[in-house]
């Protein structure tokens, strides 16, 4: 059987690393639907352990990330995590 890009693809996918696996289903939650490579919706999180992980999967996509700790009225901190996007880290 003949296969196609699209196959090749799935392929390749299927056997990606768990970490791989793990580190793209955390970034697909904030990426851009029209071009991953473009800036992130923004995530807020009162954890900080979240918040580390979802940077740690943002970089290995796009190459950077910031994250804002602010705290609110009440005292709590929130951590907001963005990303300017693979186009902006490597200066394109």
């Amino acid at each position: 059987m003949k296969m196609d890009m699209t196959d090749v693809i799935r392929e390749e996918l299927a056997n990606e690393p768990v970490e791989v696996k793990e580190r793209r289903a955390l970034f697909e939650q904030v990426q851009d639907d029209g071009n991953w490579k473009n800036a992130t919706r923004p995530f807020a999180t009162d954890s900080k352990l979240e918040a580390d992980v979802l940077v740690d999967a943002i970089n290995w996509f796009c190459g950077g990330s910031e994250v804002t700790e602010i705290i609110t009225v009440s005292g709590t901190k929130v951590y907001l995590v963005t990303s300017k996007g693979y186009y902006h880290y490597i200066g394109a």
